[in-house]
């Protein structure tokens, strides 16, 4: 490492047992510490870790065994205070740093120098944060990635977005196909959209959500892994010319596939989620070209009967419900918003005029200006399904040219 650590002056230990055990070093030099690689004890009695060798590291041990645990299992506080400099032999080198361990043995055979503080190597780095024990799907080990991708070529691209690129991949094991995002991390944000896509997606289970495999961090890389859609993304069969068109039938199938997901986010998992960027190209086709959603980079979660907190203006101009951009909250009423484009040239006579109509009607209904007139996704399966019929547009200020100034009465929850 081309930096020196040392800590100065002071270690304070203190360890809430049942027998009190606290140590305080005012200098080093009587400590009896037990030392490894470059670490040393200054004249003055200073704890040196490390020094100007390249690729060294240093490890200084409390030289007795510490009970953590008791007798029943229950684990005991602690606090440490120390005081550290950190001295780095070129300024503009990051990634210099001290840790504070607990271990089980004195010493850390093969742990790198230059890596992963001194403490891990390639083979037993998987250290979890907090988000990771409690929402963490399966890690991936970044060479399976590299491998599955013919090492990230433009070849394998997908297609990027404004947080990462996507490319195909085969897993060299089972040979299952994935998509593997690599998110941008140069920003905050691009480390938020990250944590929020494991932590919303990563324990849902839905046949119209895309399906989040796993993810995997090295270094400054945020990679995030999901089922392959061999059929792409929906924008591609709706704008700019198409080469091929999906036909009514399989328009139809998409939009009751995208609801179902979204009544499965707002109403059947544990919490509430609000996807807030609902729109065709964040709707990926899987093999039998089922809608599926995706991307929840801007998702919010919240606990069922409370309010959503968030005031920051999240999603895709020209998609935002009016509410969220003159608020900022986002909640289940904004994703209630992008319902296919029903009717074009390319359809043809192929259709059925009634589903078109209602399609059409229940899109007037998504995108009132009033968020207390729009229909939960519970009531958007309901009138796809032909269980309840629609109400009078009239009734709820619009009319079939557009909007209309009356006043909504609003909609009454459906069982």
């Amino acid at each position: 490492m081309l930096f020196k650590a040392v800590l100065l002056v002071s270690l304070l230990v203190c360890l809430a047992a049942s027998e009190d055990l606290s140590f305080l070093y005012n200098g080093f030099r009587s400590a009896n510490l037990s030392l490894d690689g470059t670490a040393e004890i200054t004249y003055s009695g200073l704890l040196r870790l490390t020094n100007h060798t390249r690729q060294q590291k240093g490890h200084a041990f409390f030289p007795h065994p510490i009970t953590f645990k008791n007798s029943n299992g229950s684990v005991f506080t602690f606090s440490t205070t120390f005081v550290f400099a950190i001295v780095p032999q070129i300024a503009s080198v990051i990634g210099q740093g001290i840790a504070f361990v607990i271990a089980p043995t004195k010493g850390l055979p093969g742990s790198f120098a230059g890596q992963y503080l001194g403490l891990f190597n390639d083979t037993n780095n998987e250290v979890l944060e907090d988000w990771e024990l409690d929402y963490g799907p399966h890690r991936f080990k970044y060479k399976d990635l590299y491998i599955a991708t013919k090492g990230f070529r433009d070849k394998e691209l997908l297609g990027s977005g404004g947080f990462g690129r996507v490319y195909r991949g085969v897993l060299p094991s089972s040979k299952i196909e994935i998509a593997v995002k690599k998110v941008s991390h140069e920003t905050r944000q691009g480390m938020k959209v990250f944590v929020a896509e494991i932590v919303s997606i990563g324990r849902l289970r839905h046949r119209n959500l895309v399906t989040l495999l796993g993810y995997c961090r090295r270094e400054g890389e945020l990679l995030l892994v999901y089922d392959y859609m061999p059929n792409g993304s929906l924008d591609k069969y709706l704008y700019d010319q198409p080469r091929v068109t999906l036909n009514w039938s399989q328009r139809f199938k998409v939009i009751k596939g995208v609801a179902s997901g979204l009544y499965y986010l707002h109403e059947e998992w544990e919490q509430v989620v609000i996807h807030r960027d609902v729109k065709a190209s964040n709707v990926l086709l899987d093999g039998e070209l089922n809608g599926r959603l995706g991307d929840f980079g801007l998702a919010r979660l919240y606990d069922h009967g409370t309010d959503p907190q968030t005031t920051h203006i999240a999603g895709t101009l020209g998609y935002l419900a009016p509410e969220h951009t003159r608020t900022g909250k986002a909640t289940t009423k904004s994703d209630v918003g992008e319902i296919l484009e029903a009717r074009d040239p390319n359809l043809g006579p192929n259709y059925t005029p009634e589903e078109v109509e209602l399609v059409l009607k229940l899109g007037l209904l998504c995108s009132h200006a009033v968020p207390e007139a729009r229909p939960s996704m519970r009531q958007v399966l309901q009138f796809l399904e032909c269980d309840i019929p629609l109400p009078e547009l009239s009734s709820l200020g619009l009319s079939a040219s557009g909007l209309t100034f009356a006043r909504p009465e609003g909609f009454s929850e459906f069982p």
